[in-house]
């Protein structure tokens, strides 16, 4: 966030090199054209802000090779018209605290009057990353959205007990994670993971993940 013609500025980051940025703007902030620069002694990285179509907007993508999570950065927002050039700027940005995972993968479910599922999490995420994490399941009959009930756990699996499930009945799963709010690692959940379907009746095997 910020002040002046700065609006609100919101950057997170996929834990190792990428750093995905949304500016809104003050109304009436929105003429010239935009770029947004991350610097930290002789790390320089800089990007054009695009203009959402759908949003009152602009974004860009950050690459930063071996960014240093723990460690603070720069951030400049210059606004550039004819030959004048403006500039605002937030102090102390911090990747650790901005993480926005990659979604889980390879979740499936199998039923024997209860249900098992279990997933992955992507190796991108990092090692140490990875054994930090919230997960959020989210299963509901297929077909009856209004149904969705939601689960939170810290493992790769889960066990959804026969009471609360409907008999001869196809499922839909999906699963998201995020940083399980223990330092230093803090941000916001990922994108859920492609949807796996199965089956209540008790002679349906393993459940098998479908396209989201």
């Amino acid at each position: 966030a910020g002040s002046g013609w700065l609006g609100n500025l919101s950057c997170v980051v996929d834990y190792l090199s990428a750093a995905d940025c949304v500016w809104r703007p003050e109304p009436g902030s929105q003429d010239g054209n935009f770029t947004l620069e991350m610097v930290k002694k002789k790390v320089h990285r800089s990007c054009e802000l695009r203009r959402e179509v759908e949003i009152p907007a602009f974004s860009c993508r950050l690459v930063l090779p071996r960014m240093r999570s723990f460690q603070e950065y720069q951030l400049h927002l210059r606004r550039y018209r004819g030959r004048n050039v403006t500039s605002c700027s937030v102090d102390n940005y911090r990747p650790a605290h901005h993480i926005r995972p990659l979604a889980p993968g390879s979740l499936s479910a199998a039923y024997n009057k209860s249900s098992q599922l279990q997933w992955r999490t992507d190796p991108y995420n990092g090692m140490i990353l990875n054994k930090q994490l919230l997960f959020e399941l989210c299963y509901w009959p297929k077909d009856k959205l209004l149904e969705k009930k939601f689960k939170e756990v810290t493992t790769h699996h889960m066990t959804i007990e026969g009471f609360e499930l409907q008999l001869n009945t196809v499922y839909v799963a999906s699963v998201r994670c995020k940083p399980n709010k223990v330092d230093p690692y803090r941000g916001q959940w990922s994108t859920w993971s492609t949807e796996c379907e199965w089956s209540t009746e008790t002679d349906t095997g393993a459940g098998s993940p479908t396209r989201g």
